[in-house]
């Protein structure tokens, strides 16, 4: 059993090294996905947070995200940031529907 347990530590190992490290965090990099998909808004830096402006975005009630650096979240996370805050400004933009 210990043996079958190195082997799958090695095979893990493995996986990891061929993913490589995590790529850096950057603003343009955010920004430049988000244009890949579509979008015009971009990620701006605050005191203390960041916020998303430009299309969009600039009409949200909500559009901020509070991180002190860039590289608190993956890139991944950021573009989820981004469709969270974009369902939820539309969910709170709705008109409610008349009975």
């Amino acid at each position: 059993m210990a043996r079958a347990a190195r082997i799958g530590r090695k095979t893990s190992s493995a996986r990891a090294d061929e993913k490589g490290p995590p790529k850096r965090v950057t603003l343009p990099g955010v920004n430049a996905q988000l244009k890949r998909r579509g979008y015009p808004a971009r990620l701006e830096k605050g005191g203390g947070y960041f916020v998303f402006s430009g299309g969009e975005a600039d009409n949200w009630l909500n559009r901020t995200v509070a991180r002190q650096r860039i590289s608190d979240l993956s890139l991944d996370q950021w573009l989820q940031e981004f469709e969270n805050l974009r369902k939820q400004n539309r969910d709170m933009l709705k008109t409610p529907r008349r009975k």
